[in-house]
């Protein structure tokens, strides 16, 4: 987010929290109508969306098809970092190595939208430096 502020003229100490949502919204992702969007998630986590454990019916049935996930597999960037479920830091996030390869591979990707789903960042919303979030 840095690069964002910088190119945008924000002081990131300026930003509090960025927030987005509404119904509106999550329809049209749901629908299919919204802009393309990729998902920025902890490594090893790109394929939750596949697995879909409660998504699914039957949940033990291999043979049953279901919905393709909301963003394909293409369109999703893994960041090397972890938070523990009680808030640790494990492996922190090296905004200035990540920012770069991340970046380029957004505007190679032809994304018009960006959503950021880190491993129990609700372990940590709020209560940590701004350098951690």
């Amino acid at each position: 987010m840095r690069p964002w502020s910088r190119a945008h003229g924000v002081e990131w100490g300026q930003v509090d929290q960025i927030t987005v949502g509404s119904t509106l919204a999550l329809n049209a992702v749901s629908e299919g109508r919204g802009a393309p969007t990729a998902l920025v998630t902890t490594r090893g986590f790109g394929d939750v969306l596949d697995i879909a454990r409660e998504r699914r019916s039957a949940l033990y049935d291999l043979q049953q098809v279901v919905a393709a996930p909301l963003i394909p597999r293409q369109l999703r960037y893994e960041v090397d970092e972890r938070v523990a479920a009680d808030g640790e830091i494990v492996s922190p996030l090296d905004l200035d190595r990540a920012a770069g390869p991340l970046l380029a591979w957004l505007d190679a990707s032809g994304v018009e939208s960006v959503a950021i789903s880190l491993v129990n960042s609700y372990a940590w919303s709020g209560t940590r430096s701004s350098s951690e979030t």
